[in-house]
């Protein structure tokens, strides 16, 4: 089995950072898929707005979202990676 280990501080915090880490990277993959498609579709989207209408308005509601949504807006641009930003 498994060995008994005490959560301590140090242990919280570094699963709380991977736990974070896990979500921001599936955010930027997930806005990266949808620059494509809408790149290759023609389509018109803006990632900004697209965090904005998840945070308020869909099951998502993540906080994370208000965070992306201000990395997408200080990208060079278009397509950048969010995760080179140094506010997230």
């Amino acid at each position: 089995g498994w060995p008994i280990v005490a959560a301590g501080p140090c242990l919280v915090d570094d699963l709380e950072a991977a736990l974070y880490s896990s979500k921001l990277c599936s955010y930027a993959q997930g806005f990266s898929l949808i620059e494509t498609a809408a790149a290759e579709k023609g389509w018109e989207l803006d990632p900004s707005e697209l965090a904005r209408i998840w945070k308020g308005g869909c099951i998502i509601r993540a906080a994370i979202l208000d965070d992306i949504r201000v990395a997408v807006r200080r990208r060079e641009a278009p397509g950048d990676n969010i995760l080179f930003d140094a506010g997230l």
